[in-house]
């Protein structure tokens, strides 16, 4: 008799209560139904009253369920969800063939990319969202170009309103962006919004994200301090905010 069997045999009906115990997602809830269902609890004092086999391959399911819910940490917060800020991940997506533009983009080819931001018909209303995801490629100030490309070709970036005003370098509109949001939840583009605010609106912005929990001392996916994206696109203002908290590099 292996471990599991040995495990599930002696438990009475209320230990076997708390291992069936409902979690937060509602097909945890339904599993827990059926395996109760199957094992008849409720209508027997031990478990032991009913073939042990019938029960197993129920229980099996069961405990893999609740592994994978405690991994994810679904909904209902079995596992606190981590406060690290996540690194924005270099992108596999690939570009459409029949679309210039964006296989320049995937490539990083800047001086290519500036070239094409004229031609008619090239810029769609995935081209922003595509150039996003590969940030780690392409300078801010292709970005940006890229941008404002997009909002005079298409009437409107279809950016999130924060990440726009920051590329943009619309500091009041990165703080009131800011003011309306309790938390911050650190996603990678809300990171890259910051290294734009950074390289582009005055310091009140940069201090608006530290005041929300942003580290003072991160670094964008080249590895550059807010001081050297600041130096880089000549941010004076940031780049002395820097100093004053002691990046100096």
């Amino acid at each position: 008799m292996d471990e599991l069997e040995l495990f599930f045999l002696d438990l009475n009906e209320e230990e076997t209560d708390l291992v069936l115990k409902d979690i937060a997602e509602p097909c945890s809830r339904e599993l827990s139904q059926k395996i109760k269902a199957r094992a008849g609890v409720g209508k027997s004092t031990d478990i032991r009253a009913f073939p042990l086999i019938k029960l197993l391959p129920f229980a099996a399911v069961f405990l893999l369920v609740f592994a994978a819910t405690l991994a994810a940490g679904l909904k209902g917060g079995l596992i606190p969800a981590s406060k690290e800020p996540t690194t924005l991940q270099a992108t596999t997506q690939q570009p459409p063939e029949d679309n210039p533009l964006m296989v320049a983009i995937s490539t990083g080819d800047e001086d290519i990319i500036q070239k094409l931001l004229s031609v008619p018909g090239v810029i769609t209303k995935e081209t922003l969202d595509f150039a996003l995801n590969f940030s780690n490629l392409i300078s801010y100030d292709t970005l940006r170009s890229i941008a404002l490309s997009v909002r005079d070709s298409l009437g409107s970036t279809g950016l999130d309103g924060l990440i726009e005003g920051a590329l943009m370098g619309d500091t009041d509109k990165v703080v009131t962006e800011l003011s309306m949001r309790d938390k911050l939840t650190m996603n990678p583009f809300e990171r890259l919004a910051f290294f734009f605010a950074v390289a582009f609106c005055d310091s009140e912005a940069v201090e608006s994200f530290v005041e929300r929990g942003y580290d003072i001392n991160i670094k964008d996916a080249s590895g550059n301090s807010i001081y050297a994206i600041a130096e880089k696109y000549g941010n004076e203002d940031t780049k002395q905010y820097a100093v004053s908290m002691g990046i100096t590099s």
